[in-house]
């Protein structure tokens, strides 16, 4: 062999000995850490071990320290994923649909299967007990709005591909929604009606986000703001007047990110152009449980909507930077997997003239079999 070719082997073994050190000392775009939801082990544990000098703990924990921070391990699980991702359109985080349409396995694979093994009694009594929340609050002159929301899956099905396990098409979340169309005393907006509608004019999900875009929350917002008003006032007035202005950006969401790839996928996002003044409202974001924050709107001209209970998930957020709140004395703020329903109603001020309660499809199965908790006793405010 020639001295070059001697130079050049020796070269590429010196490389692929000392670049796994390199690149875990080192920092490169490609080796970033892949973002997992657990705390690695750090280095500082291992020396522990040394003080006491527990050679065999010492050994463990280096290794799982080692293991953990070792660069090209995260390198290797992008490129693996990546090579799975773009030659076999395969994942075992997320449903790989046409056109880079993204869907969490967890929730088609397991939340939706728990939703749809629902028995009939548990249902039944899910809707027995909204009925009779109704009844409760409408003795102390509080309107309940009931707001469950379709998931990606069921207003884009057409994006669906053949990896995703068949659920029924008369689903319980189908089922609840006609309930709640059926129901008088209970306001209700028909969201996979909706947005089945709204998606003729515009996208109304992300195609690489859990989530529903902006300008649909906007729409949906003004939609419910408008119907909360018509029924406080008895009248078809509407109360929204801001208009919708669209812009776009890229984006990489949160479907996108939880795939360890190279190159996550990305997207040209639909967000929100604020063309409206900030509310003159103001936030505590540190009250008291069960409330995540609570906003006044006292010195808001244009808040026309009594003080309000607001139990929601992530969805509603897209409600908030649409300039949503503005519109209300007061909004009192929980979250609707951190607290059940009946501590949030015992625990309502008393001036409280309207509940909303908002959550996505697959919450149905918690709220069936554990989402209301006791009943009720009013303590607080």
């Amino acid at each position: 062999m020639s001295k070059p070719l001697n130079y050049l082997a020796i070269l590429l073994f010196g490389i692929i000995i000392t670049l796994p050190s390199i690149t875990t000392l080192i920092a490169f775009e490609f080796t970033t850490p892949l973002q997992e939801n657990r705390t690695k082990v750090s280095f500082p544990e291992t020396l522990e071990c040394v003080k006491n000098m527990n050679l065999d703990v010492c050994h463990r924990h280096l290794n799982d320290w080692f293991n953990d921070n070792y660069a090209p391990r995260d390198l290797f699980i992008k490129l693996q994923t990546q090579i799975d991702y773009t030659l076999f359109s395969s994942s075992d985080k997320v449903h790989i649909g046409d056109d880079d349409w993204l869907f969490y396995r967890s929730t088609l694979d397991t939340q939706k299967i728990v939703n749809e093994r629902v028995t009939d009694d548990e249902f039944t009594e899910l809707l027995t007990k909204f009925d009779n929340l109704s009844k409760a609050l409408s003795a102390k002159n509080i309107r309940l709005a009931i707001i469950p929301i379709p998931l990606k899956d069921t207003v884009y099905p057409e994006h669906l591909p053949s990896s995703v396990p068949n659920l029924p098409v008369n689903s319980r979340y189908k089922k609840l929604q006609k309930w709640l169309a059926e129901h008088d005393t209970i306001i209700n907006i028909d969201a996979h009606e909706f947005l089945s509608k709204t998606k003729e004019q515009q996208r109304v999900f992300h195609k690489t986000d859990f989530h529903w875009n902006d300008p649909t929350g906007f729409k949906f917002a003004e939609a419910l703001t408008n119907k909360l008003w018509q029924n406080q006032e008895g009248s078809l007035e509407n109360i929204w007047t801001d208009t919708l202005s669209i812009r776009t950006a890229d984006l990489s969401g949160g479907q996108a990110s939880f795939l360890p790839l190279l190159v996550p996928p990305s997207e040209v996002g639909l967000f929100v152009k604020m063309n409206w003044k900030p509310t003159k409202g103001v936030y505590d974001y540190s009250p008291a449980k069960p409330w995540e924050y609570i906003y006044d709107g006292t010195n808001e001209t244009r808040a026309k909507l009594g003080h309000t209970v607001v139990l929601s998930d992530s969805f509603y957020d897209a409600f908030i930077r649409s300039g949503f709140e503005k519109h209300f004395k007061s909004i009192h703020r929980t979250r609707t997997l951190s607290s059940d329903i009946n501590t949030v109603i015992a625990n309502m001020p008393l001036e409280t003239e309207i509940v909303i309660i908002e959550f996505i499809e697959v919450y149905i199965a918690r709220l069936a079999q554990n989402g209301f908790g006791d009943e009720p006793t009013h303590t607080t405010n």
